[in-house]
């Protein structure tokens, strides 16, 4: 069996455990990344690539916690090349997103009342401004613009696992557990793949694999349930005349009603559609969850024509940490058992927060680097995922 010591073992290949990677290695740590199957994650794939500051989930998630409002900025450093995490090459669906309201005088406004809140990211524009989407006179309302970007996530993780595949690993046909002592502290890591047995011994293990880090604290002996899902029944929409569009729509609950980004899948435009008419569609059949986002499509945006688009509905399972409130969460949630940490970002945005908060304690540990880089393990490497939606048609 071959013995092998690292500062860092990672858990998980969405954005939060990719973004952890750069920065502890960047900070001199030696790590390795274990992941199970396509690289990126179901979540990380399946999110519609927007960078914003919760407003979709509703007036009440948004807020002025320091560690909130700096991501934004640290993110468009990023993507300039002169933050943290070099992005340049991260393709951009959009540099910002759209807010307009549902036609009654409650959610107009809500609407005004963001646009406050969110002082300096949220400006009202010219009916000349507008996206090509509201360029029709049957629109009566405003418009938002709110200049918070939109990233191609799987351009995301191919940009940050770049560089760094000499120490990612697909760990998905290998069989491993995690050992730990009676106060839970993870004292080696085996794998077995064939002839190949290994066993990893790190100063600090992170748990960075959404839907799965309950299984791996449970491996862990901790039987607390840690995790709670938070499903949502999206709806895909192909048709080549569909506008680009990235928005939200606010409703009479002052919450992003709808939800739209726009896609390429095969060569052609695809519309996903989320928000509430998402959360409330977990209990409907695809027919049915198809008939009522239509519904909503006909009441919010009556002008834009359907005709021969084709429709799919997919049910996405999301999740959180289960003692945090997902609309109050302005930072994301890390927490230690002995020198295991569990982390969830909670949302997109909240990654770097994630891996400043896990670097941060590390050091307070008296962590610091201590063991060479390994490289090139006889384990199979990771390839890069794609959108559920891209074989949906």
């Amino acid at each position: 069996m071959q013995a092998i010591s690292v500062d860092c073992v990672i858990f998980g290949g969405g954005v939060t455990g990719l973004w952890l990677l750069n920065r502890l290695k960047t900070a001199g740590y030696s790590v390795i990344l274990l992941h199970q199957g396509a690289l990126g994650g179901l979540q990380t794939l399946n999110s519609g690539g927007m960078i914003h500051g919760g407003l979709k989930y509703g007036l009440s998630a948004l807020s002025h916690d320091e560690q909130l409002d700096d991501m934004p900025a640290l993110w468009q450093d990023c993507l300039a090349g002169t933050g943290e995490i070099d992005l340049r090459q991260v393709s951009c669906f959009s540099t910002h997103q759209h807010l307009w309201a549902e036609p009654n005088h409650r959610a107009q406004a809500g609407l005004f009342l963001a646009s406050h809140i969110i002082n300096g990211q949220v400006e009202k524009l010219s009916t000349n401004d507008y996206p090509s989407l509201f360029r029709n006179p049957s629109f009566k309302g405003d418009v938002y613009r709110l200049n918070y970007p939109v990233l191609d996530p799987i351009s995301l993780v191919a940009q940050l696992a770049l560089n760094h595949h000499d120490c990612i690993y697909d760990i998905s046909a290998c069989k491993w557990h995690i050992e730990t002592d009676d106060k839970y502290r993870s004292t080696a890591i085996f794998i077995h793949h064939g002839t190949t047995q290994l066993r990893l011994k790190a100063q600090t293990v992170c748990l960075a694999a959404g839907e799965g880090n309950q299984y791996l604290v449970k491996q862990m002996g901790i039987n607390a349930t840690l995790m709670t899902s938070k499903p949502v029944h999206m709806l895909c929409i192909q048709q080549d005349s569909l506008p680009a569009f990235y928005g939200h729509c606010l409703g009479i609950q002052r919450k992003s009603r709808l939800t739209i980004t726009t896609h390429q899948a095969q060569g052609k435009t695809l519309w996903y559609v989320g928000g509430t008419v998402a959360e409330e569609g977990i209990d409907r059949d695809s027919p049915a969850q198809i008939q009522a986002i239509k519904t909503e499509l006909a009441e919010l945006l009556p002008w834009q024509s359907l005709q021969g688009a084709r429709f799919r509905s997919l049910l996405i399972n999301r999740v959180y940490p289960k003692e945090r409130s997902l609309m109050a969460a302005s930072r994301a949630h890390v927490q230690w058992f002995a020198n295991n940490a569990l982390i969830w970002p909670t949302r997109l945005i909240l990654a770097p927060n994630a891996a400043h908060q896990t670097l941060t304690a590390m050091a307070q540990h008296g962590t610091l680097p201590r063991y060479e880089q390994t490289l090139n393990l006889p384990l199979s490497r990771c390839h890069l995922g794609q959108a559920t939606w891209q074989t949906l048609f």
